[in-house]
């Protein structure tokens, strides 16, 4: 009993001491430097599918902006990462249910002509400036 009960507590103090430190939720997606997102980005618009992704989850993430990370998704996606291609449809499929406006049949109409401007209108982004 006295050896339960010594488990227990020697628990409760790990699950304590790692409850004190604090993870900022997005930590994960910020750059260590500037220098750092430089080189993402230029890996990812050289070609590297996982830069391009992480790009995409840093303006996601942190930066709260889809317009840029819908950009790096399909840039990944038409190199054919199957990954990008998924959240790609998740983040569009998102945007068509922020339409919220019932089931009538203008509002269909209006998620019909939303969905074929997203698909058609996204890959004519500006050209991206980047610093060498």
């Amino acid at each position: 009993m006295k050896f339960l009960f010594l488990v227990v507590v020697a628990l409760a103090l790990v699950f304590v001491a790692c409850a004190e430190h604090g993870v900022t939720p997005n930590a994960q997606y910020y750059f260590k430097s500037k220098a750092q997102l430089q080189a993402t980005e230029r890996e990812g618009l050289a070609g590297d599918n996982a830069a391009a992704r992480r790009m995409a989850d840093y303006y996601y993430f942190t930066q709260n902006d889809r317009g840029d990370c819908m950009w790096w998704l399909k840039l990944a996606a038409s190199r054919g990462d199957s990954v990008a291609k998924e959240n790609l449809r998740k983040l569009q499929g998102e945007q068509l249910s922020r339409l919220d406006c019932g089931k009538s049949y203008f509002c269909s109409k209006r998620r019909r002509e939303i969905s074929s401007f997203i698909s058609s209108n996204s890959s004519k982004r500006w050209s991206r400036m980047v610093l060498m």
